[in-house]
């Protein structure tokens, strides 16, 4: 069948969606131009990209399943979620992709959520780092959040809660990066390895201590929710 990525990155999801998991054709849709000229410079002849944000796209075809790895998270503003309005960002989000698919179509979500308040005052300067420092801008949604936005549309179906990997992903960054200070501070500058650095330890110790977790959600589509459907 055809898929659609949201948020698609460099295409690897994509190529291995086709590669190894029987999809016929993929579709990205990525809002960064290095990474919509290098899959369309490098993607195979089952993949296509557009630069286009998800509440633009409108297929020809629908789609038999759709994908989301990391982009969920940067759907809504801190203005927006102070205002309250992350439920009907995030319902919208829910309703363009009952839109471009299937019926039958699932949806693979994958997003950082917030798990809980910082209750120390590391925990506290951590969450502040990454807000200010390395998602400017961007506020986590909650697992509350996704269920609230998605019902009438998607079922949750699993929940696959993986924060304690990526946090040893955040180790085996650090580590490396490191190991090759010297080179990469040649190449990009002290402060840019520096904050890297940082950004890596605050972000492991919010996952291993269980402010931030890291969610793999499988969402089936709920039947006969013409009513729900209002884009």
């Amino acid at each position: 069948g055809n898929i659609l990525d949201i948020g698609c990155g460099w295409g690897g999801l994509m190529e291995r969606a086709i590669t190894q998991h029987g999809a016929s054709i993929a579709h990205g849709l990525t809002l960064s131009e290095d990474q919509w000229t290098h899959i369309r410079q490098n993607g195979s002849r089952h993949v296509s990209v557009a630069l286009e944000s998800w509440r633009d796209h409108r297929p020809e075809q629908p789609y038999d399943a759709l994908t989301s790895v990391g982009a969920f998270e940067h759907f809504v503003s801190r203005t927006e979620r102070l205002a309250e309005r992350q439920i009907e960002i995030y319902r919208d989000f829910f309703t363009i992709c009952r839109l471009v698919s299937t019926k039958k179509a699932w949806l693979g979500l994958q997003t950082i959520v917030t798990a809980r308040n910082p209750a120390t005052l590391q925990e506290a300067k951590d969450a502040r780092y990454l807000l200010d420092k390395v998602f400017p801008g961007s506020a986590l949604p909650a697992e509350s959040d996704i269920h609230e936005s998605s019902a009438g549309l998607y079922k949750v179906a699993n929940i696959c809660r993986i924060g304690k990997d990526y946090a040893r992903t955040l180790a085996c960054w650090r580590e490396r990066l490191i190991t090759k200070r010297h080179l990469a501070s040649e190449r990009f500058g002290t402060e840019v390895v520096d904050h890297f650095v940082r950004y890596f330890d605050a972000a492991e110790r919010s996952f291993e201590c269980g402010v931030t977790e890291l969610v793999q959600i499988s969402l089936s589509p709920v039947q006969n929710n013409e009513t729900a459907l209002t884009a």
